[in-house]
C-alpha cells in the first residue's frame, strides 16, 4: 500500500499559523479532524522537523528538512492494536 496516495485522497483542512503560505508552522488534517502533517518552513521552503501521522494518530514518519532537502527520514512501525 502506498501511503502517501491514501494521503492526498484523505486530506482535508490546512494552516499556515504565520498567516503567510509557505512559511513557519504548517498544520493540515484529515476530513475527520485528525492531524496528518505537522511542517515547519522558511523562505518558502521544508526547514526543520516534518511529521506525518496515519488517520488513527499514531506518528507515520519522521524527517528533517534542512533548505528543502531532506536531511534524515525514519519511518515508524504500524502497530494496529496501539
Amino acid at each position: 500500500m502506498n501511503c502517501f496516495n491514501l494521503l492526498e485522497k484523505t486530506r482535508g483542512s490546512i494552516i499556515w499559523l504565520s498567516g503567510v503560505k509557505y512559511e513557519g508552522l504548517y498544520l493540515e488534517w484529515y476530513y475527520d479532524g485528525q492531524l496528518v502533517e505537522k511542517s515547519y518552513w522558511k523562505n518558502g521552503k521544508k526547514h526543520g522537523e516534518r511529521l506525518l501521522y496515519y488517520s488513527n494518530g499514531q506518528l507515520m514518519k519522521k524527517s528533517y528538512w534542512n533548505n528543502d532537502k531532506k536531511i534524515s527520514e525514519e519511518e515508524e512501525e504500524y502497530e494496529i492494536n496501539k
